[in-house]
């Protein structure tokens, strides 16, 4: 019975003795395993000595880019490689909150939930996350978002689809969807947590306008307080030009860099120029349920094992087990209110 008891307010009081909870969002870029998903496009993700055969070779052929066709032809992803991979990105997660990581951890291109409960268990041992929520996508990329936190679930968790058409034909287009996870953040408050990562800048202005539109109706039917986060891929230029984020996101929500990180660069660096491609949106209603957001505690965290020339995020390079992902992480704090009973 005792036992029981201190589970039920461990449950409760994953946060701070101060009353505050943490979240940070994360592209760990490509973190997949070294095994062959049939339905996915993951041959490049392989050890070398499975890249030997004439139908592997075919595969990589058709790659139109020569880095990535290289890739698919030469990179040996294999386990002890995969081992560096993920210790570095641990190390990044784990350097907030004195080596224990946020409360709660979006990530963005993780392969698959077996690759996500190695991550979790062998080298994220010390966030004591339990909720661990992965649901596949119809990206045959085969990358996907993730959530895990120290908080329990509130409810199911759900993939809910992003309406967006390919310009060209109208047809749908197979897309990650949006991970929609809903959290018990206090015995009085259920807080739902929202994964994203919208289509690349490989992709047109026009299909991430369509993915913000379909995400502002999702968002505005969540019956609970939100927090939403990933990489939405909108390069700062983009923004200007179409003010995105004003006319999708701030009217529903608050942009983590728009009302803090004042000093901050950006979360990524393509050409030496700066972006969020990263955000944290949270819920204008976060106030009513009893959560603040700590503006002064948005941040973009660096870490010495994940930073290149000219302070830029240091991507992964297999072969010398260095570097992490070509993004940053950005993290916030928020306040939980006691309410009086």
């Amino acid at each position: 019975m005792i036992s029981f008891i201190f589970a039920v307010i461990f449950s409760f009081q994953a946060f701070a003795k101060d009353g505050s909870f943490s979240v940070m969002t994360y592209n760990v870029e490509n973190l997949f395993d070294a095994k062959d998903d049939v339905d996915r496009d993951d041959e490049t993700y392989l050890p070398l000595s499975e890249k030997q055969s004439a139908e592997h070779k075919k595969k990589c052929k058709r790659q139109s880019n020569f880095k990535f066709r290289k890739d698919c032809y030469q990179l040996d992803w294999n386990q002890s490689v995969i081992d560096a991979k993920m210790k570095n990105l641990s190390t990044v997660i784990l350097s907030a909150e004195a080596g224990r990581g946020p409360d709660i951890l979006i990530l963005v291109e993780v392969e698959n939930i077996r690759i996500l409960n190695e991550f979790n268990d062998r080298f994220l041992k010390a966030a004591g996350y339990k909720t661990v929520q992965l649901i596949e996508g119809e990206d045959k990329r085969g990358i996907d978002l993730a959530i895990l936190s120290r908080f329990d679930l509130a409810g199911r968790s759900e993939l809910v689809p992003l309406n967006i058409e390919d310009e060209h034909t109208s047809k749908k287009k197979k897309t990650r969807g949006v991970l929609r996870v809903p959290l018990k953040i206090d015995k009085n408050i259920n807080l739902t947590m929202f994964a994203v990562h919208l289509p690349s800048q490989g992709s047109s202005t026009i299909m991430r306008s369509q993915g913000l539109k379909s995400l502002n109706s999702i968002l505005k039917k969540e019956s609970n307080p939100w927090i939403a986060g990933g990489d939405f891929n909108i390069i700062e230029k983009e923004d200007k030009e179409f003010q995105l984020i004003e006319n999708n996101l701030e009217s529903v929500g608050e942009v983590a860099h728009k009302i803090g990180c004042k000093e901050c660069e950006g979360t990524h660096n393509y050409k030496n120029k700066w972006s969020f491609l990263d955000l944290l949106v949270f819920d204008k209603r976060l106030n009513r349920s009893g959560i603040t957001v700590d503006r002064s505690s948005i941040k973009v965290v660096t870490h010495p094992q994940m930073m290149g020339k000219k302070n830029k995020p240091k991507r992964f390079i297999p072969d010398k087990g260095q570097g992490a992902s070509d993004h940053f992480p950005l993290y916030s704090r928020l306040f939980v209110q006691e309410k009086a009973n």
